[in-house]
């Protein structure tokens, strides 16, 4: 089985798993599906996978999107740059750092926003 990365091209838009798997299923794929993460396995030659999936308005790890800086992070997240870092800080937004700057996948972002949906900073905390 090969694994595929999906992202939404639109961002915070929901990918249909569904969608996906059945398109994939009627090319005659067997699919699983990895609830946890943005990944779906197909058997076989994963190229004519990868087209079926972009045809399906997503993107894939073949062609997926830089990842977002500190900045960039904070900006789709409604945040500060300050927020995103004490983020990281507290183990609740996974990033890369590399030469002293931190880095965000699409989907880290993605989770992130569905995990902290509505919630606003500076929260106190119950003793």
């Amino acid at each position: 089985m090969y694994g595929i990365t999906v992202y939404s091209k639109v961002f915070g838009q929901r990918i249909d798993w569904q969608k996906i798997a059945a398109a994939l299923t009627s090319a005659g794929y067997v699919v699983e599906r990895d609830g946890d993460s943005n990944q779906i396995f197909v058997d076989g030659y994963y190229g004519p996978a990868v087209r079926i999936i972009n045809g399906l308005s997503y993107v894939t790890d073949e062609d997926a999107p830089d990842p977002l800086t500190t900045a960039e992070a904070a900006a789709a997240l409604g945040l500060t740059p300050a927020a995103v870092r004490k983020a990281v800080q507290y183990g609740t937004l996974r990033g890369e750092k590399r030469a002293g700057a931190w880095f965000f996948s699409i989907e880290e972002i993605e989770s992130y926003r569905a995990k902290h949906r509505g919630q606003q900073g500076n929260r106190k905390h119950a003793d």
